[in-house]
């Protein structure tokens, strides 16, 4: 792994960590009746807040930088594994256990019948696909060059995202949230070679979010795999799950909204 790849770790560690404190608390923030599905979904949300919360920051006084951007995920990573802590010893423990299988992986997989084993087994082919496609193939559609990426660029150059002047007034005037990932990912790897990593994460949210939402509808196990293989097989979303396009991420966003707003409930152990 080169030097390039193991900066994006800040990024990921923040991720899996908020994902494992949403899966181990869910109920105490009032959102028991979700999964560790919904619980990934609800990490990308933070994720999302956080990443906001430090673009904006960094850019006041022009310190939208590789060295301030990257101090920042650090101090993140670091309250996050102080607050993970108990979980974490917990996970090893249990990695370490030789009689069972990994979190129970083999035993979930038993009980789905033939049928739910081939469809998973094609989300599975779908999304290697598109993952080897994304690593090997930059984006090179026209909105991504004439204004996604650009503008990316643009606020590294300026060390700032405030508006820049331009001709183009869609660099300046569409919502920047899903740019603000890529900003980050040039920043902190120094390439636009990982450019595809931005909107396979907000597939597979939406893929996983989708059969949330089918199990929180009483949908069976079939059902919630029939819903994720139907997200993951709309033809516009595989044209644009490895460019710079931003219609994924829009799509696990409002997924996230929509499932927090059918399974949020000030229950009796809300915040204790």
């Amino acid at each position: 792994m080169d030097s390039d790849a193991l900066m994006l770790l800040l990024l990921v560690i923040p991720f899996g960590l908020l994902w494992l404190l949403f899966a181990v608390h869910r109920k105490r923030l009032g959102f028991g009746n979700l999964s560790i599905r919904g619980a990934l979904v609800l990490a990308f949300l933070a994720f999302e807040l956080l990443l906001l919360a430090i673009t904006e920051l960094t850019s006041v006084g022009h310190h939208f930088t590789a060295g301030t951007v990257a101090s920042l995920w650090l101090i993140v990573i670091v309250i996050l594994l102080f607050a993970a802590r108990t979980q974490i010893i917990s996970l090893v423990q249990r990695a370490r256990q030789r009689d069972s299988a990994p979190f129970g992986l083999l035993d979930r997989a038993k009980r789905l019948t033939g049928e739910d084993r081939f469809w998973v087994a094609v989300l599975i082919a779908i999304f290697g696909i598109l993952v080897v496609t994304g690593f090997l193939y930059p984006p090179s559609n026209g909105d991504s060059m004439v204004y996604h990426l650009a503008r990316v660029e643009h606020w590294i150059q300026n060390r700032t995202v405030a508006p820049f002047a331009t001709h183009n007034l869609e660099q300046v005037e569409f919502s920047p949230l899903s740019e603000y990932n890529l900003a980050h990912l040039h920043l902190l790897s120094g390439t636009d070679r990982f450019d595809a990593c931005m909107q396979l994460l907000a597939a597979l949210v939406s893929i996983v979010g989708v059969s949330e939402l089918a199990r929180l509808l009483g949908g069976s196990r079939s059902t919630q795999i029939a819903a994720s293989v139907i997200c993951a097989t709309i033809p516009s979303g595989i044209l644009l799950a490895t460019s710079t396009e931003n219609d994924y991420f829009a799509a696990a966003t409002g997924i996230g909204l929509l499932m927090i707003l059918m399974a949020f409930s000030f229950g009796r152990r809300w915040g204790y």
